[in-house]
């Protein structure tokens, strides 16, 4: 990345935050456009201007925290965002291409290639071998102009960070990482890793047991809405196949995937949930948008409670510091995003199965 923006260099600080801002801007604007598309078409609902721009809007302020953050700060999760909408935008259209896409951003952040653990499960081999292909090609391309060496020694330090961002001690100086006990971090394994801390420091066993007890516990409790609905979560799922007769499902799916990266990942700030504008599209298209028979209700729920977890602040409030602190020790930040991913699974697989019978009736009298 820092290769990729070496001619920003000539612009000066100033001019250089101004260009990135705006490169942010965009891929910001082109993310939502598109992900309002796939979300629109694999629900088979209404596009019209109107809930173009109303859903559009209303993902933006339930991001908005963030998206200031993001741009204030010059950050890179515009890459992440408009990398995964746009392979999923992809993934039924040229699979070959979209798993390319997954590639770039990888080189990037190293956490994109959980989309591809995803593609693996689901038997796409065509996006995995794009995947596969593009993630080397992209990498080596520093090397025309760093030589060799220069570049090798990059790639140990990006690639060893992969290796050093869940160690549970402090890493020394010249990497400046923090452990994964970090009192900035929300996610879940952070979390843990406090709860379980003693002088000796935190025990690296008991910390992944107890992490893949609760990812298996998300799982279960995910599987068990989609046996609530009669959507099977394996049978049948493999291949491309699915991209056409499981379209909406597929995305929940992916909308997951951002929700993952988030709440397992060994570190998470506030910040880092700029990445869920996707699912706050999503989330805004499934609550505003008419339809008849779905309940809505667990995703208002979920919504509303990881809106109000971003909110409780840390600073220094008198009387409630300690309960503020006790908020972010324990991550409630990530537990409210399981309650709203619950939440997302009811309400969209609830949509997916009953559909948008007033949209499509409209279609067919037009067309007729």
């Amino acid at each position: 990345f820092a290769w990729a923006i070496q001619p920003l260099v000539s612009l000066g600080r100033v001019g250089a935050e101004q260009a990135w801002g705006g490169i942010n801007l965009i891929l910001l604007a082109v993310s939502m456009v598109l992900a309002f598309r796939i979300v629109s078409e694999r629900l088979r609902g209404p596009r019209d201007a109107i809930t173009w721009s109303f859903i559009l809007l209303a993902g933006a302020l339930l991001s908005i925290d963030q998206i200031r953050q993001e741009f204030k700060q010059g950050q890179t999760d515009t890459i992440v965002l408009a990398s995964f909408t746009l392979a999923l935008y992809l993934l039924g259209r040229f699979p070959l291409v979209a798993g390319m896409v997954l590639g770039f951003a990888a080189q990037v952040k190293h956490q994109a290639v959980l989309p591809v653990l995803y593609l693996l499960v689901r038997g796409r081999v065509k996006p995995m071998f794009g995947f596969v292909v593009a993630m080397p090609l992209i990498a080596t391309l520093p090397m025309t102009t760093m030589g060799k060496d220069a570049w090798w020694d990059a790639m140990q330090r990006s690639y060893g960070y992969v290796g050093s961002v869940s160690a549970v001690a402090e890493t020394d100086a010249e990497t400046a990482l923090h452990p994964i006990t970090w009192e900035k971090s929300v996610s879940i394994p952070s979390a843990i890793a406090r709860a379980i801390e003693t002088h000796d420091g935190v025990p690296s066993m008991l910390l992944m047991g107890l992490v893949g007890v609760t990812a298996a516990s998300v799982f279960g409790i995910t599987w068990l809405i989609f046996k609530r609905f009669g959507v099977p979560m394996f049978v049948g799922r493999w291949g491309p196949k699915e991209e056409k007769s499981k379209p909406g499902i597929v995305m929940i799916e992916w909308a997951g995937l951002f929700i993952a990266l988030l709440a397992f990942s060994p570190q998470a700030m506030n910040r880092h949930g700029f990445i869920l504008v996707f699912v706050h599209v999503l989330i805004a298209y499934l609550i505003f948008v008419p339809k008849s028979g779905i309940n809505r209700w667990p995703l208002i729920i979920g919504t509303l409670a990881y809106q109000i977890a971003q909110v409780i602040p840390a600073e220094d409030k008198g009387m409630l510091t300690e309960s503020f602190g006790w908020w972010m020790h324990v991550g409630g930040e990530s537990w409210c995003m399981l309650l709203m991913w619950f939440g997302l699974v009811w309400t969209g697989l609830d949509a997916v199965r009953k559909g948008y019978p007033r949209f499509v009736v409209e279609k067919l009298e037009l067309s007729s």
